[in-house]
């Protein structure tokens, strides 16, 4: 016989040892470090409970009795109140528990052919449970037009091949004091040409303008006919020229700007890089600039007009904020939409012309005229 009688679930009341999580209730998820504990507890919601309780791990019993339970291995937790009658209520919902992971975040470094160059792989990474332990940094591939070496704690030292210009990689992975193994990071280094070019670049920035990439960058040149060939990748590592523009005429030794708009740019991460090429066979590459572009979101403004009550509906990424206005640019009203459905309250407004603006999550801005008309 099984009692219908449902048994809450209250995760990560402490943390006993070695875990940075702080306490939480009913959560679905949490990741702890290996070799900590945490400690679960119960809430029943049933009067009954005479018979204690059953913890359950991946569906197999490993704790019974108490109100809580101290875990440290990770998997699917569930719990089970016990009446006096020894009849079980319903299951908790499962708490998914995870060890924390070692992360290797991608790095780039720039260099000229032949000339070796630093690279502090594990500066960038994230380690929540203990130190690096930078004896267990090693390659997991090798570059294939130049070589590496481990110089300090935490760097690698790369040698491009004298005659290299491009774009080469390499991988590594490195472990925590506890034993954690990170993920396998990449390393991609710019190799240019050693040959003195006739063009300084002084900038080069990539900017987002609503769903367009926008690149820009500044020279001086010595001469006229250079070229800058624009690349894109969207794994930091293949590049494809995109395009190609001739330095203008008439600009020696003077500050010139040039840009260049990516009207379609991939979804997700794009990579962009300046080739600089004069006619003296010289070649350098800019550094590579990132820029992050998520699926675009539909906006619809209703009913208009509208008496009492305006709604903004949005299919896709929810927008950092909705803003009502008026016309002098005055805001009204300000909210941070949880749901995709936001209602924005015309009630104590006269009747007339407002603006609804829109603010996505990459900061770019939608504005929407709404009447509200007279009662």
């Amino acid at each position: 016989m099984k009692n219908i009688y449902n048994s809450l679930f209250v995760a990560l009341l402490a943390v006993v040892t070695g875990s940075n999580a702080n306490s939480q209730t009913n959560p679905q998820s949490i990741k702890i470090c290996r070799g900590s504990s945490v400690v679960l507890k119960a809430n029943p919601t049933a009067s009954d409970i005479g018979g204690g309780y059953a913890w359950y791990r991946d569906g197999v019993l490993v704790g019974g009795s108490d109100d809580s339970l101290v875990i440290s291995q990770p998997g699917n937790y569930t719990l089970a109140s016990v009446s006096s009658g020894g009849c079980n209520s319903n299951l908790s919902s499962a708490l998914e528990v995870s060890y924390r992971e070692l992360i290797a975040v991608n790095d780039t470094a720039n260099t000229h052919s032949g000339t070796p160059v630093n690279i502090p792989v594990t500066s960038n990474d994230i380690a929540e449970c203990g130190d690096f332990n930078f004896q267990t940094l090693s390659m997991t591939s090798s570059p294939k037009n130049g070589s590496v070496s481990s110089t300090e704690p935490g760097v690698f030292s790369y040698t491009p091949n004298a005659s290299f210009v491009g774009t080469d990689s390499f991988t590594y992975i490195v472990q925590d004091v506890t034993g954690n193994v990170s993920n396998i990071g990449k390393v991609f280094v710019t190799t240019s040409s050693v040959t003195p070019l006739a063009v300084e670049l002084l900038s080069f920035e990539a900017t987002k303008v609503k769903d367009q990439a926008l690149l820009n960058w500044q020279v001086i040149e010595d001469n006229t006919e250079s070229t800058f060939t624009i690349e894109k990748s969207t794994n930091a590592k293949s590049f494809e020229q995109i395009n190609t523009i001739k330095a203008a005429a008439g600009t020696n030794n003077q500050v010139t700007s040039y840009s260049f708009t990516d009207i379609n740019p991939s979804k997700g991460n794009n990579y962009y890089r300046l080739k600089i090429a004069d006619n003296n066979g010289a070649v350098k590459y800019s550094n590579v600039k990132m820029l992050h572009f998520s699926s675009a979101a539909t906006i619809a403004v209703y009913p208009n007009p509208a008496t009492t009550t305006a709604y903004v509906k949005v299919s896709g990424a929810l927008p950092k904020m909705v803003q009502l206005l008026d016309l002098n640019g005055r805001v009204l009203q300000a909210t941070t939409p949880s749901s995709a459905l936001v209602s924005i309250d015309l009630n104590l407004l006269s009747g007339g012309i407002y603006l609804i603006k829109v603010i996505t999550q990459d900061d770019s801005i939608e504005t929407f005229k709404i009447e509200k008309a007279a009662k």
